[in-house]
């Protein structure tokens, strides 16, 4: 599987490690380290090195494609409203057709023109159908249901979207669905210092090295050759005939909690990771009315410290799964 790719299947790591991104499931974009025999799940995203994996399953057999049929099944499945709709139809669809008797039946003897007392008929059947009423409601719900899908919400059942008029309280992810990462450069860096962190940082496909990235928007890379990535760690290249190495700061060995940049063996320069709001996450706090608060899947340090800054209650070190309970 080559780097930044979208595994197709569900598989088994047989590498000694990879760095895999899967945010698509459980929302957090922080890649993880998986170690040999690991499970990995289609649709995750390879982040490092290429990686050798054993299919375990394949096509309709794939978490991904299960998801896909949940969401078949609720634009699918009836709510009350087509529930309701189907019941009147059955009601209004013979009645209908008797409307439509009747006026034919009435032209007729009132002016005995059959051609005319037909038309009259026909447009009766028309303006009066009760396809409207049996298609409509089920094509809103198939509509905002695949659309709520491509937005990334997975709808399980249609009556999910009625039921959204009685919620009372609002869970949020955070990662991802509420943040997303920020470096900050350290003071004093040097312009051909920003040059070279780019174009290490470009070379890796880590969530920090993109934001580092983005930090550096301004700034052009220098053509660096021969980089090399250590799965979760660092990423190395030669610059001037020293080494060069972007990475955390256990493996510069020092103690720097997020990324540094070192040159040789010089004390490595230290950036400053952050989550930040997405754009319009401040709005949305402000407009709902119902009570919310954060469940993720981050440390309880960092967790905190964002719930604070958008005033809201959280829950940290959660797994997906006790995430669902």
């Amino acid at each position: 599987m080559p780097t930044g790719a979208r595994i197709p299947v569900d598989g088994v790591l047989i590498s000694t490690s990879a760095l895999i991104e899967g945010a698509f499931l459980p929302g957090e974009s922080a890649a993880v380290e998986i170690l040999e025999d690991a499970l990995f799940l289609a649709g995750e995203i390879n982040v490092a090195s290429p990686l050798p994996m054993c299919a375990s399953a394949v096509g309709d057999n794939t978490i991904l494609r299960r998801m896909a049929r949940m969401v078949e099944t609720a634009e699918n499945s009836l709510n009350s409203y087509t529930a309701l709709a189907d019941k009147e139809a059955q009601i209004y669809a013979p009645t209908v057709h008797l409307l439509a008797l009747l006026a034919f039946v009435g032209w007729v003897a009132a002016d005995g023109g059959i051609r005319h007392a037909l038309n009259v008929a026909i447009v009766v059947l028309i303006i009066t159908c009760a396809c409207a009423l049996g298609l409509a409601v089920p094509a809103v719900s198939t509509a905002a249901i695949s659309r709520l899908f491509s937005m990334g919400y997975l709808v399980k059942h249609a009556t999910a979207l009625e039921c959204l008029a009685d919620v009372s309280c609002v869970v949020f992810d955070k990662t991802g669905t509420l943040s997303q990462p920020s470096v900050t450069l350290p003071e004093g860096i040097t312009p051909k210092e920003k040059a070279v962190a780019k174009a290490l940082a470009q070379a890796s496909n880590h969530p920090l090295s993109h934001a580092l990235v983005d930090a550096l928007s301004g700034v052009r890379a220098i053509p660096i050759c021969e980089i090399t990535e250590v799965v979760g760690r660092s990423v190395i290249s030669k610059w001037k005939g020293m080494t060069v190495r972007l990475g955390r700061g256990a493996w510069l060995g020092t103690d720097i909690d997020d990324l540094g940049l070192q040159f040789g063996d010089a004390q490595p320069l230290q950036t400053q990771a952050s989550k930040t709001p997405r754009t319009g996450v401040c709005s949305v706090v402000r407009g709902l009315a119902q009570p919310f608060e954060i469940v993720t899947r981050d440390a309880i340090a960092p967790a905190t410290r964002f719930a604070n800054y958008l005033g809201l209650p959280s829950t940290a070190n959660v797994r997906p799964v006790e995430k669902l309970r």
